[in-house]
Parts: structure tokens; C-alpha cells; sequence
């Protein structure tokens, strides 16, 4: 079993903004590549490519995999969040971001999307979900196995996956 010796950048008693189903990231933290590629599309209006915000990458936080677009965030508002607030991406997008507490009293701030390119494991749960009518599961980057949050397949059925 590998130690990470880096130091920890949060203690118990303050708000984990730890990657639970995805945690946002400007496009400033995009490869140069991508960022180039990015800003010529929008640039140039190339068809279906849409508005900056639209083509933001969403990156893993610990390798930087690539994990969603910015098109693919979807605001899937629950009753069971402790609050919640709209942030905006680069080019105006709104972002719906809501705050959770698992049993163990620790927090997260949630963004949901549309599509993901997340490893799930273990079959889906419906009990215990933040979104009520929904089954969960954990979801990891599909690089390096960083634990990114929950899944939550369509249809709220146990046993059911979309992509």
C-alpha cells in the first residue's frame, strides 16, 4: 500500500471541497492544447461547438483527465441538499452547485452533468441517495482511480445504467 506524504490542504473541521460527482474546474487548468483548440473553435463559431463555457473542460482534479464538457453539466436540484448556489463557468454558463453532509458529518459541494467519462463500480444503490428516485454507485477517473463521487444512473431502478 503506496503513503502519500503530500500534505493535506484540509483539516476535519473545514468544508471538504473534495470531487464528489465531479468537481468543477475553470479552463484555465486545461492542457495548452486543449485550451488552443478550444478558443479557436469558439473563435472561428464552428458549428456545434457552442459558447466557451460549452466546450470547458472538467478535469480530473488529481491527474487531470479529461471528464466531461462544460455542455454536459445538467442541474439536477435535490430536496435533501443543505443549500445550494449557481456559480458561472467561463463564457457565462450557470452552474447549479449544491451542498451535501454524508452520515459521517462530512460536506460536499455537488455538480451534476449529463455524461461523464468516470469508471463506476459495484451495482447501483438506491438507498441512502442524496437524489431521491435515483440509484447511486461510486464513480473514479478512469486514469488514475481517484474517487470523483457518486453515480447516479437514470430511471432510479437498482439494477439500471445509462451513459
Amino acid at each position: 500500500m503506496r503513503v502519500s506524504r503530500r500534505p493535506q490542504p484540509f483539516t476535519a473541521t473545514t468544508l471538504h471541497r473534495v470531487s464528489f460527482v465531479l468537481l468543477l474546474y475553470s479552463s484555465l487548468l486545461q492542457p495548452a492544447d486543449a485550451c488552443a483548440a478550444a478558443a479557436e473553435d469558439t473563435e472561428e463559431g464552428v458549428a456545434g461547438t457552442g459558447t466557451s463555457s460549452d466546450v470547458a473542460l472538467i478535469l480530473c482534479r488529481a491527474c487531470g483527465h479529461e471528464l466531461a464538457v462544460g455542455a454536459d453539466i445538467h442541474s439536477v436540484p435535490s430536496r435533501l441538499s443543505l443549500s445550494g448556489r449557481n456559480d458561472t463557468l467561463v463564457g457565462g454558463r450557470r452552474v447549479h452547485v449544491q451542498l451535501f453532509e454524508n452520515p459521517h458529518g462530512h460536506k460536499f459541494e455537488v455538480i451534476t452533468f449529463r455524461r461523464a467519462d468516470v469508471d463506476v463500480h459495484w451495482p447501483a444503490d438506491k438507498h441512502f441517495s442524496w437524489f431521491p428516485g435515483f440509484s447511486w454507485t461510486v464513480a473514479t477517473c478512469p486514469r488514475c482511480h481517484t474517487h470523483l463521487g457518486g453515480y447516479e444512473p437514470g430511471g432510479g431502478a437498482a439494477d439500471e445504467f445509462t451513459t
